[in-house]
């Protein structure tokens, strides 16, 4: 479920922090951060086209194709609407206190997109389906996907290159699988913290459509991207 950082006790806050910090909390945590830096890199190419776009249209320098005359101001306009909103996005997440991370403990899943943004917080044994696959691109494997899902929100998914991640994700999979059939753990830091978090937070409601609006990394962009792509595919075929 989505909760918000200040939702959680004190002391589960600091745990969280505390394993930001150490990027990890010994055997039976994977760690990986999330620095989002595609954001940035997004944002400045948006905004980069919106700024041309607009200079294109406003000195007339160059002979468009009437499809693109037609696109050019819609594209220009997005672009200088979601390029700032990334970059302001990217900056928050600079200055926020716990930045982007996913974490799997024998007992939880915790996404964190920064502690600005609520937290995607679950409990391993709620998960309705789990898959772990192999992944390749061709012949290239590219990594061993993990896919949760849950009763709330989408499939979280992570996918790990590294073969260090690889056996210390099984290794907290397998102390999982033991939880679950009651079987005693070792005397880790992570098994004396126990739960991080649901059942003694109050969950966060489902966004709204501005807060979607907000959050350059929303299916509402998306969504208007795909929109904008392909209400101007048949017009420049026929045009």
């Amino acid at each position: 479920m989505k909760v918000r950082l200040g939702d959680l006790p004190a002391d589960r806050v600091e745990l969280l922090k505390r394993i930001a910090r150490e990027r990890g909390w010994g055997e039976g945590t994977l760690f990986l951060a999330e620095p989002h830096r595609w954001l940035a890199v997004v944002g400045l190419l948006c905004l980069g086209i919106g700024l041309a776009s607009a200079w294109c249209l406003r000195s007339g320098a160059l002979e468009w194709s009437r499809p693109a005359d037609a696109a050019l101001p819609w594209i220009g306009l997005l672009g200088l609407a979601y390029g700032p909103l990334a970059l302001l996005e990217y900056g928050r997440i600079l200055r926020a206190e716990l930045k982007p991370f996913l974490l799997l403990t024998p007992f939880n899943l915790v996404r964190c997109r920064g502690s600005h943004r609520p937290l995607d917080l679950y409990r391993l044994p709620e998960a309705r389906a789990f898959q772990r696959v192999e992944e390749y691109h061709g012949v290239k494997w590219t990594g061993q996907a993990y896919t949760f899902n849950f009763e709330e929100g989408k499939p979280i998914k992570f996918v790990l290159r590294q073969a260090k991640d690889i056996e210390v994700a099984e290794r907290t999979l397998a102390l999982a699988r033991a939880a679950g059939r009651g079987e005693p753990l070792p005397d880790l830091p992570i098994r004396r913290a126990g739960d991080l978090g649901p059942g003694f937070s109050r969950p966060e409601p489902r966004p709204g459509g501005l807060e979607k609006v907000f959050d350059p990394a929303s299916e509402t962009w998306l969504v208007v991207l795909g929109f904008l792509c392909l209400a101007f595919i048949p017009y420049a075929i026929f045009r």
